[in-house]
């Protein structure tokens, strides 16, 4: 289910999504017992996820009207991105996060943009004519069609019995004898 707030970003797939498991675990967490009228810890098992990580590519027009790429890693929970791959021009629907770690004793914090759902973009591609190359009409078009692809003649429809003759070429037969042929 999409967020109420979800954000729509369009942009071209860098690579192909990484896949990577997280396996299994039993977490702990605070719940308020009604009974016993205070918190207390549950264990809860966390099942196995896959993650599947990939970066799009923003593109965005400064005020000097100079376009600038910003690369945006995306996180995608849900699988939404296991047909997608390089190049392609895509649609996502989600949120960002941060989340802060520290490595050195140095605090990093790192924007993940997490994916909610994810369509492929198809662009219209149009070909541009000349101004001197003019449009055929529609009867040189058939003309044309119709020297690359002749069409058979057609045998004249036979005069006389109007009769209809079943597959081995024979006349129905009558039922009615007083019906004259």
């Amino acid at each position: 289910m999409v967020r109420k707030n979800a954000i729509p970003l369009y942009g071209n797939v860098g690579a192909n999504p990484e896949t990577r498991t997280i396996p299994a675990r039993t977490a702990h967490r605070d719940v308020y017992d009604v009974l016993l009228d205070k918190v207390v810890t549950e264990e809860v098992a966390v099942p196995e996820r896959e993650l599947r990580t990939f970066s799009i590519a923003v593109n965005q027009r400064t005020e000097e009207n100079e376009t600038v790429t910003r690369w945006i890693r995306c996180d995608d929970w849900d699988g939404h991105s296991k047909l997608v791959s390089t190049g392609d021009r895509v649609k996502v629907l989600g949120y960002f996060k941060e989340r802060r770690y520290e490595k050195d004793g140095e605090m990093k914090t790192v924007r993940t943009f997490t994916v909610q759902s994810l369509q492929t973009v198809r662009l219209a591609r149009t070909r541009v004519k000349p101004k001197d190359e003019a449009s055929p009409t529609i009867e040189a078009a058939l003309a044309a069609a119709e020297e690359e692809f002749p069409v058979p003649e057609t045998p004249a429809p036979r005069r006389g019995s109007t009769r209809r003759r079943n597959a081995h070429g024979a006349e129905p037969a009558i039922l009615d004898p007083a019906v004259e042929p």
